[in-house]
């Protein structure tokens, strides 16, 4: 913090995942506590399938964890004078990249096969899917700050091509775990709490 800008953009890669409220078909996140997702074997509410585990720990919660962290930086910044940009950005279902690559073959060929029918434009709209040139043009322009956030928006998200302002989930809202997810990453990172 004390090396950014007072006018800097922070981009936090997220992902819907995270919000039970997105439906997404991934498990949800159980908690957000920094110490339990950098150390699964302390966890006594662990899932027992690896699969479900590492939907749930590895990729929802940390995405959880992303939202969290971009709260938490602009309260920061509120509160020390900054202008800093804090946003957590969810590219939303992009095919042709290598999220599913561990997953089971009938599904790495779905998602090769959606990616093939995303070149489309009309295809991957009426999927609900995103171009990787959509998502990288999203990114860029806010990144260069030709796309600013509406007034207290901390989240943006592309869906079906276009870039939207969601509410951050329920559980992201949690100052509490904001805090206490702050505190102990540090302190796992070996800085002062």
């Amino acid at each position: 913090m004390p090396r950014l800008a007072d006018d800097a953009r922070v981009i936090i890669t997220t992902s819907g995942t995270h919000d039970p409220a997105e439906r997404t078909g991934f498990p949800p996140p159980r908690h957000a506590d920094a110490r339990l997702l950098a150390h699964p074997e302390q966890d006594a509410g662990i899932d027992l399938s690896s699969a479900v585990a590492a939907s749930r720990a590895f990729y929802a919660a940390s995405k959880l964890a992303n939202v969290l962290t971009v709260r938490k930086l602009a309260r920061l910044a509120g509160e020390e004078g900054r202008a800093w940009t804090a946003l957590a950005f969810c590219p939303g279902q992009v095919p042709g990249t290598r999220l599913v690559r561990d997953y089971p073959a009938p599904m790495r060929l779905g998602w090769r096969l959606a990616g093939l029918l995303a070149r489309i434009p009309l295809a991957a709209r009426f999927m609900g899917v995103n171009r990787p040139r959509a998502v990288a043009a999203a990114l860029a322009g806010l990144a260069k700050g030709d796309l600013r956030p509406p007034p207290g928006r901390l989240c943006a998200a592309v869906r079906r091509g276009a870039i939207t302002w969601p509410d951050p989930s329920e559980f992201a809202r949690r100052d509490d775990i904001a805090d206490a997810l702050w505190r102990d990453s540090a302190v796992l990172v070996g800085l002062p709490a």
